[in-house]
């Protein structure tokens, strides 16, 4: 299940200099996520 099914996606994955793609989702709990994709 993805996080943002039930939950809210408070900034869409999107690419930012410091890293290829950053997001951040709160789940249906309250918890918020930030999510940081980078290549190695």
């Amino acid at each position: 299940m993805q996080l943002s099914q039930e939950g809210t996606v408070l900034m869409p994955l999107a690419a930012f200099p410091w890293s290829e793609k950053l997001g951040w989702v709160e789940d249906k709990y309250g918890v918020s996520w930030q999510l940081n994709l980078a290549t190695s």
